[in-house]
């Protein structure tokens, strides 16, 4: 099928269009990402975890479920900059983000 001049411009313009469309989303979605999760380790962050406990909690209220939290904290952080510099302290969260990862399930969460 051969199509005229002008509809050749449509179907281009509409080709162009859904590029940007698509492109704009990508990029709407990478900053979403950027928004809730630590650059370094991926984790999600404080003000992410804080909407999703409230999720969590009143849904675990609300169907009589137990909900568990944990938490943890790497002692004298500051410190491992200090004395090893921060690619070292960098290194120190990577590993604790990849230990607390090995130990949840697919349903469970684990945010920085």
């Amino acid at each position: 099928m051969l199509f005229t001049p002008a509809e050749m411009m449509l179907i281009e313009r509409f080709a162009s269009l859904a590029a940007i469309a698509y492109a704009n989303s990508s990029q709407r979605e990478q900053l979403r990402s950027q928004a809730l999760t630590d650059e370094l380790t991926g984790l999600y962050n404080r003000r992410h975890c804080k909407a999703v406990l409230r999720d969590v909690l009143e849904d675990g209220r609300r169907h009589h479920e137990p909900t568990s939290i944990a938490y943890f904290d790497i002692d004298a952080f500051k410190s491992i900059n200090d004395a090893f510099g921060h690619g070292a302290g960098d290194e120190a969260l990577l590993r604790a983000t990849r230990a607390g990862r090995d130990r949840v399930v697919a349903a469970d969460a684990v945010s920085g």
